[in-house]
């Protein structure tokens, strides 16, 4: 649903409030454009102070304050709706308040009356409950033709008050003699039927705009239907490019050169029983799991990565169990310009995945791979949905070396994310892989760029620059490559003010990665209220 704002509209809006404004002041004598002597908290405060001495008294004015407030926060939900983008001189919710004020302030002179006004107010709210789902949207987002409605309803409110005040201006007697019901009264009564007569268009109105939205999203989806073709002969051409066929059909040669580069027999034998790769290869262990591996340059690590494919593609691709969806992508960044970029990358990454996974392609179709520079909005706009699935992706990275740093440093800050947040996708696994020569100067660059940027680090005086040496030497030695490790121990870092506490952490720094996460839960949970960790954990499932 979608909201604009026409001048004829804008006029007519201003209209319709100036003759209820002008109505209202004919039938109770009270201007609604000037604020109340009072405000309403106020003259419900002082209803409370009479009514406390009576326990039944002040259990029925509890009730009645919690209609009221209700009834107040929908006024200005649906006020602030009606008067998206119109300049009025005053706003139907202020109005609307000031009619309310009014009327609660004329009840307040009578003994036993504020019953009556609970009981008015719930009837209101019996037809204002089917609004909550405003609460729920921006003003922007309301189609023109419900806030016309929902107008009527407002001025239709604002009536109700001016008929009540009336009645009480002229019924001073009765109200002292017996509890007063304002439905009895026929101008009232027909307004409240009038109130739920709109609440019925509304919801009517509701379901006509839904069932458009419906159709227009069924459009959509049919003219997606070519784009989706479209993506689905880009992958085929992908797959069938030469490089991507040579990495599916390793032949017996390039196998031979393998083991001639790594100096190894049967290179795949080696990594077949290398315990951190068959870790990482497994289904049924961590939800995101990274791995990385380095060496020197002419070394074949590209044939070592084809090796990787062949092999992932023999154990997931043909695993006849069917126990879960398993897509295998990669991309090489080679000497190209063109190649070395990681919005690139993760384009064809996500083609990959779509020509092997008929779901993923489906999602795939309405996603804009175009307009963004920034890794981690791709990254979201591509396979935030597959968290919720019970897909596996393996995604293979070689020749991180070829990266520029900045982009490096995305991919990291990236894959410390992923880690963070891999604990809430359920049954959803990430496997990647990440081939590239020696990281020490990379290490070294990103530690130095976190520790320049921490205020304990700032000056030049002796101390400061033995602290700091003392820090990148240790981080350099214990970590060994674990940039995740690194980034958590640099965060706990960042809160201490004294060098014997950074000394502490630094002494700490060999541990494995599962202790340092620990201790980060535990600083949450000791800095977080109970509060604060709930609220954490709603937004988090």
């Amino acid at each position: 649903m979608t909201a604009t704002s026409e001048p004829n509209d804008e006029h007519n809006l201003q209209e319709a409030w100036e003759r209820v404004c002008r109505s209202f002041a004919q039938t109770t004598k009270v201007d609604l454009t000037t604020a109340p002597n009072y405000t309403i908290e106020e003259v419900l405060e002082w209803i409370r102070v009479r009514e406390a001495e009576d326990l039944e008294r002040n259990a029925k004015y509890k009730e009645g304050k919690a209609v009221i407030d209700k009834t107040l926060a929908f006024v200005k939900v649906l006020g602030g709706i009606v008067a998206q983008g119109a300049s009025m001189m005053f706003a139907p919710s202020s109005l609307c308040f000031n009619a309310i004020a009014y009327l609660i302030d004329t009840g307040a002179k009578f003994k036993r009356i504020f019953s009556s006004l609970a009981e008015l107010f719930r009837r209101v709210c019996d037809v204002l409950d089917r609004m909550q789902i405003y609460m729920r949207l921006p003003s922007d987002a309301v189609d023109v033709a419900l806030r016309k409605i929902l107008n009527e309803q407002l001025l239709c409110f604002v009536d109700i008050c001016a008929l009540s005040i009336k009645l009480l201006q002229g019924h001073k007697v009765l109200i002292a003699l017996k509890v007063f019901a304002f439905s009895g009264d026929e101008g009232v009564s027909a307004q409240l039927a009038r109130l739920a007569t709109l609440g019925e268009r509304e919801s009517q109105m509701r379901a006509t705009l839904g069932f458009e939205s419906q159709k227009a999203s069924e459009r959509r989806i049919f003219e997606n239907a070519e784009e989706t073709k479209i993506i689905s002969t880009a992958v085929e051409q992908l797959l069938d490019s030469e490089r991507m066929k040579n990495v599916f059909t390793v032949e017996s040669r390039t196998l031979h050169d393998l083991d001639i580069a790594l100096g190894k027999p049967r290179t795949g034998a080696w990594l077949l029983n290398d315990p951190f790769y068959t870790f990482w290869a497994r289904v049924d262990q961590e939800s995101c799991s990274i791995l990385g591996i380095d060496g020197s340059e002419g070394c074949g690590k590209s044939f070592l990565v084809a090796h990787i494919i062949k092999h992932l593609r023999a154990i997931h691709l043909n695993d006849d169990d069917g126990l879960r969806p398993s897509s295998i992508a990669y991309h090489f960044f080679g000497h190209y310009t063109e190649t070395q970029s990681l919005i690139r990358a993760l384009n064809i990454i996500s083609w990959q995945i779509a020509n092997a996974d008929p779901a993923y392609r489906k999602d795939l179709s309405s996603v804009d791979m175009t307009s963004t520079s920034d890794l981690e909005i791709l990254w979201n706009r591509l396979f935030v949905k597959s968290y919720a699935t019970d897909s596996c992706f393996f995604m293979l990275l070689d020749g991180l070396e070829q990266l520029d740093k900045g982009e490096v440093g995305q991919l990291l800050a990236l894959l410390v994310e992923l880690h963070t947040t891999s604990t809430n996708w359920g049954k959803f696994q990430l496997h990647i892989l990440l081939m590239g020569q020696d990281e020490t100067m990379n290490m070294k660059k990103f530690i130095e760029s976190r520790v320049d940027r921490l205020d304990i680090f700032g000056g030049s005086s002796e101390q400061v620059v033995s602290i700091r040496r003392e820090t990148l030497e240790t981080l350099m030695r214990e970590i060994q490559g674990d940039f995740v490790s690194t980034g958590l121990l640099l965060d706990e870092i960042s809160t201490k003010q004294r060098p014997g506490e950074i000394r502490d952490i630094l002494a700490r720094s060999g541990q494995n990665r599962q202790d340092i996460i620990g201790r980060k839960i535990d600083r949450l949970n000791a800095t977080l209220g109970k509060e604060d960790i709930a609220e954490l954990n709603e937004l988090l499932t």
